[in-house]
């Protein structure tokens, strides 16, 4: 969603909440679906961390983390350029996912 930024805005579904002045909980839930994660912002506002627990395996849940990074304007909407994605293991953290934005449509009118 750091991507299509709208997504996060509040409405039914989501929620924000305040931690402390760098970091906020975001809740989403629909049906039975319920997640949350921590949202760290730096000074300007910008997401510089994404925190959640999430499965790793069927059974094993670890702390899952993604960094979005280099925030540019692409059609008219700011957003991280890069990202990295991992996973806090309990002897280090264990990146597994960089993610390059060169490009993005927002608003395409077609059917899916």
């Amino acid at each position: 969603s750091v991507w299509f930024p709208t997504n996060l805005l509040p409405n039914e579904h989501l929620s924000w909440n305040a931690i402390d002045d760098n970091r906020s909980e975001l809740r989403f839930h629909f049906n039975a679906l319920q997640l949350s994660y921590i949202v760290t912002f730096s000074a300007s506002g910008e997401i510089t961390e994404l925190q959640t627990w999430r499965y790793m395996t069927k059974t094993r849940m670890e702390i899952w983390i993604v960094r979005p990074s280099k925030y540019k304007r692409m059609n008219g909407i700011r957003i991280p350029t890069q990202a990295e994605v991992m996973w806090r293991l309990a002897k280090m953290d264990y990146p597994y996912a960089r993610f390059n934005v060169r490009q993005l449509e927002h608003e395409v009118a077609s059917t899916f």
